[in-house]
């Protein structure tokens, strides 16, 4: 099949993705592809045809969501004179494209796990690559090409977990799986991150659950094998480095659960209540003093202060719908980057909204595919046409 500009737009970005060339804040390469698919379809006129009445809930749900994210950052910016609210609406606005281009590249195709699949093992290549590139044995943290590392864990999560997805079980166990996958799971252990340590152990759960019980001790061995021997295999003169900045992690978990309502912000929560309806919106930390004058680490704690109850009842309404109709492997999956998020402010991080896009659609192709009858083709005898 020819392919379409969206289609080809929507994969490139995939690909691109975790090349970082300008500094945080700032459109990174692939970004630019995603206005472009959406002038191409407001140009030419094209309707988005949903897969299912639950991929159209979806997606009404996300525009709400992000259109409350608006409001709230416009009223708080006028009330208090700070600008720098408005940075957040304006990434919703692109984060929201990029979920329009993805409804729109992925509906035409009745299978595109492979295409995703595809897709995802590049951009895993392209990420290690710049993993390789600047590695540090100095550095307690590896970022890649990201700009600090809680974005190399992430994104190395969400397209471990969107590789799981796309890929069918055979696949799961032979080279083409593993090798990016290894790359992954390497890039995930050096950003040294405890939360994607244990979004990358759900992430096994799902994986296993995949290729089934009756394969567990070849999983259990060759992974176990590939844990001891990737490390030397791609970073041959970092491999103890890599081990020791794992170790060293782990090291730090009593400080992290000593302190970490403090560090993360957690406490601004209770200490201004007054926001807890409609939300602060994000920005214009000025407003909470110099000991608050930290970005809330966690999705959900943000979305709670920074949109109050109802932006963190239609985020759960957006995830609700999604995980409607999902396999058991399907919401392990969806748990991984969830789970990340509880420490992390990762909402917000563009590979979030590729990856609950390309969650939805998978599932929602599966579902259409599943629900559309099969004619019977009718039986001849010996000698005669089926005709």
């Amino acid at each position: 099949m020819k392919s379409r500009p969206t289609t080809l737009l929507f994969t490139l970005y995939i690909v691109l993705a975790p090349l970082y060339l300008l500094p945080s804040g700032m459109p990174q390469p692939a970004d630019f592809l995603v206005p472009i698919g959406i002038a191409f379809i407001l140009l030419t006129g094209r309707r988005i045809a949903f897969p299912t009445a639950r991929a159209r809930s979806f997606l009404l749900v996300t525009f709400v969501f992000f259109v409350w994210v608006l409001v709230v950052s416009v009223v708080n910016s006028l009330m208090s004179g700070l600008t720098d609210i408005l940075m957040a609406p304006a990434f919703g606005m692109f984060n929201f494209m990029l979920v329009l281009l993805g409804f729109a590249a992925l509906q035409h195709l009745d299978y595109p796990d492979k295409l995703i699949a595809k897709a995802l093992t590049v951009s895993a290549v392209v990420m290690f690559t710049g993993l390789l590139l600047t590695f540090s044995g100095s550095s307690s943290r590896q970022t890649a090409m990201f700009n600090n590392p809680n974005q190399l864990a992430y994104f190395s999560i969400l397209v471990l977990g969107g590789l799981i997805l796309a890929s069918d079980r055979p696949s799961l166990l032979r080279l083409r799986f593993a090798m990016p996958a290894a790359m992954l799971v390497i890039s995930n252990l050096v950003a040294a991150s405890l939360t994607g340590y244990a979004a990358l152990a759900l992430l096994g759960g799902a994986w296993s659950l995949k290729v089934g019980a009756r394969r567990l001790f070849l999983i259990v061995f060759f992974g176990l094998t590939a844990a001891l021997l990737a490390p030397s295999l791609f970073l041959p003169e970092s491999h103890s480095q890599v081990f020791e900045i794992v170790s060293n992690r782990f090291l730090l978990l009593d400080d992290k659960l000593d302190g970490g309502i403090a560090e993360r912000g957690y406490d601004r929560i209770y200490e201004f209540p007054q926001y807890l309806l409609f939300g602060a919106g994000e920005g214009g930390l000025s407003r909470f003093g110099i000991e608050a004058a930290l970005e809330l680490h966690s999705t959900f704690g943000t979305l709670l202060f920074s949109y109050g109850i109802i932006g963190l009842l239609l985020f759960l309404s957006m995830i609700w719908i999604a995980a409607r109709g999902a396999t058991l492997v399907e919401l392990a999956v969806l748990a991984a980057p969830l789970a990340y998020s509880v420490t992390h402010h990762g909402f917000r991080f563009s590979a979030f909204w590729l990856f609950i896009t390309i969650f939805l659609m998978t599932k929602e192709k599966r579902t259409m595919r599943l629900s559309t009858p099969i004619l019977e083709q009718p039986v001849s005898r010996p000698g005669e046409s089926p005709l």
